[in-house]
C-alpha cells in the first residue's frame, strides 16, 4: 500500500538538513546544503505527508543537459511504500521538460536496497569508484555510478 505524499521544491537548508540526519549515518550540516543550494545549477525537492510533515527529500545538480542526484533520503518509516518512487519520478519529470536528457547518481555497492530501487527506477550502471566510500573500522565499499536517460535530444 502507497502513502500519500504531496512533492514541491524547496530551498531551505535546516529543513534538508534535518531530514538527512534521520535518514543516514552521516548527515550533512545545514551549512553543507546552504552550499550546495547556493548556485543556480542545484534543485532540492521535498515529499510531505497529508499533515505536512516533511517524509523525503532529493537533491540534485544540473550541468548542461545532465544532472546528478545527489542525495535521495527517506525516513525509515516511510520506506518501501512508494515514496521514493514518487520523489523520483516527480524530479525526473521536472528535469526532462527542462532538457535534462540524463540522470546520474553514486550508490554504494553494500546498500542493496538503493542499488535495487534505482535498477528498478531504469537506473543502468555505467561505471565504479574504487573503494569510494568509507565505512566504519576504516573500511571501504565501491560506490557504483549508474545513468538513467530522461530525455532524447530532439536530433537524436
Amino acid at each position: 500500500m502507497s502513502r500519500t505524499v504531496t512533492v514541491s521544491a524547496t530551498r531551505d537548508p535546516g529543513i534538508l538538513s534535518a531530514l538527512h540526519k534521520d535518514c543516514f549515518e552521516e548527515a550533512w550540516s545545514a551549512d553543507a546544503f546552504s552550499d550546495l543550494l547556493a548556485g543556480a545549477d542545484a534543485e532540492a525537492y521535498l515529499a510531505t505527508d497529508t499533515v505536512g510533515n516533511h517524509v523525503a527529500f532529493i537533491l540534485v545538480r544540473r550541468a548542461a543537459d545532465e544532472a546528478e542526484i545527489v542525495s535521495l533520503g527517506v525516513l525509515p518509516d516511510w520506506r518501501r511504500n512508494g515514496v521514493a518512487h514518487a520523489l523520483l519520478e516527480h524530479t525526473a519529470s521536472s528535469l526532462s521538460a527542462s532538457g535534462v536528457t540524463a540522470l546520474f547518481l553514486e550508490v554504494a555497492e553494500d546498500n542493496r536496497a538503493a542499488c535495487a530501487f534505482y535498477k528498478t527506477s531504469g537506473f543502468a550502471e555505467i561505471g565504479r569508484r574504487a573503494a569510494y566510500y568509507r565505512r566504519r573500522g576504516n573500511g571501504r565499499v565501491d560506490a557504483i555510478v549508474m545513468q538513467r536517460i530522461t530525455n532524447q535530444h530532439p536530433d537524436g
